[in-house]
């Protein structure tokens, strides 16, 4: 039988299988003991100040959305509440007029939400981010798809 003072270390397979992956050391203490103090000679540098995180932080990005364009379409890609999600979170949101109309969700309530109301012109040139249920419609007059500059707007389709 082996001593047990203080504490002891114990391998734990964490799992049915064998492999080393699935095994932990684990400190065992001595309930006799009401604490342990472990002490190091190395004196512990003081934390590093963490980098700022990589990327555009969300007040420097704009969500667009835009009317749907194929036929018989009456969904919209952001609802009143999405947009209040989004612009809680420091997004910059804008809808195209009557975006969400043919969804029963008229102007108003996107102003509500915190999002602008502009033309479609307006919301292709100013989108970083453009959401949309479905693809650009090429075919269209009225479509400003054409004006996108890929390398600088990423489009997502539900």
């Amino acid at each position: 039988m082996s001593k047990f003072s203080r504490a002891s270390l114990v391998l734990v397979n964490n799992s049915g299988n064998l492999y080393a992956t699935n095994y932990s050391l684990v400190l065992k203490v001595n309930p006799r003991f009401q604490s342990i103090r472990f002490q190091s000679d190395a004196k512990k540098a003081p934390a590093a100040a963490k980098p700022p995180p990589a990327g555009i932080s969300y007040k420097n990005l704009t969500v667009g959305c835009v009317r749907e364009t194929f036929a018989n379409e009456r969904r919209v890609a952001v609802t009143p509440a999405v947009a209040q999600n989004l612009v809680k979170k420091g997004f910059k949101v804008v809808i195209e007029e009557n975006a969400g109309a043919l969804a029963k969700f008229p102007n108003d309530q996107y102003e509500k939400a915190g999002a602008k109301i502009e033309p479609a012109s307006k919301v292709y040139a100013a989108s970083d981010i453009l959401l949309k249920v479905r693809a650009p419609d090429l075919n269209v007059s009225n479509n400003y798809a054409d004006s996108i500059d890929y390398k600088a707007y990423k489009i997502i389709y539900y």
